[in-house]
């Protein structure tokens, strides 16, 4: 049974907390049961746990994802993956392409798949209006970059991470923002709504679909409670500059004409990256 709830708006001091740890005294009430969260009439955030098959599939691939060292690391063995689709990064890699993990780890990127699936379904029985205008502009996203057989066009696997209070971007800001977890060995990593003084425990196989764009959340800090410990969270989004991408035979001829271009411009002893 899913449980609604009507959250109340205690407001809260995003700016002065923006990038912080949550903490106990920011929230009332813990929830890890099935549940969707109302505010002004309409569903902002819920959350699931996920069938044994669909827990069994995640926690399969999060244990076999090769992740490296994050570079939000401070102290903690943070580690994270990335899978599917990239848009250009000018000053790094200026072609569209599909992650370096997505290449060396296909078996990873074809479970987290079939995962991306069960919480398209999720979505689309839940928030049907927003899963429409999602599939919308989807498709304004050449198919060379649409991999996962949903909307989803990339994912991230997070190990060990807790982030302090933010509100999401990047991401296509038209669909709600997802985060699936698989945990053994720790406690803590609460998914903190400030304004409502709610908690989302986020125990093993949970799943968590909110409206992270307009709403202010953070997680615990996580606690181990033996040396094999993990807490995987994995996050399905869409990058919104994959809608510039070319198909994939466009973005290699770009990428050797650009290349082509930088190279003519060092021989002249111009910078490359200014535009003539």
């Amino acid at each position: 049974m899913v449980v609604k709830i009507d959250a109340k708006d205690y407001g809260f001091d995003y700016a002065k907390f923006k990038g912080k740890t949550p903490e106990k005294s920011h929230y009332d009430t813990v929830i890890d049961f099935d549940c969707d969260i109302y505010h002004d009439g309409r569903v902002v955030c819920s959350y699931r746990k996920l069938p044994k098959d669909q827990l069994l599939l995640l926690s399969a691939c999060t244990a076999k994802a090769k992740c490296v060292k994050s570079s939000r690391t401070s102290g903690v063995n943070q580690m994270s993956a990335v899978f599917g689709a990239l848009p250009r990064v000018a000053v790094r890699e200026d072609y569209c392409r599909f992650s370096a993990q997505t290449k060396s780890q296909p078996e990873v990127f074809n479970g987290l798949n079939k995962v991306a699936r069960y919480l398209w379904g999720v979505y689309q029985e839940t928030f049907p209006v927003i899963a429409c205008e999602f599939k919308k502009f989807v498709s304004s996203i050449d198919e060379d970059w649409k991999k996962t057989g949903t909307p989803f066009t990339t994912v991230n696997v997070n190990k060990n991470f807790a982030i302090g209070y933010h509100k999401d971007a990047a991401n296509y800001g038209g669909v709600y923002s997802n985060v699936l977890i698989s945990k053994k060995n720790a406690d803590g990593g609460f998914f903190v709504l400030p304004q409502f003084r709610l908690a989302l425990k986020q125990s093993h196989g949970a799943l968590v679909i909110v409206d992270g764009v307009n709403i202010p959340h953070g997680v615990t800090t996580i606690i181990p409670k033996s040396k094999n410990w993990e807490r995987s969270s994995v996050v399905f989004y869409t990058l919104s500059n994959l809608k510039h991408c070319l198909p994939k035979s466009g973005e290699l001829l770009r990428s050797k004409q650009k290349t082509t271009e930088r190279a003519r411009k060092r021989a002249q002893g111009i910078d490359p990256r200014v535009k003539t």
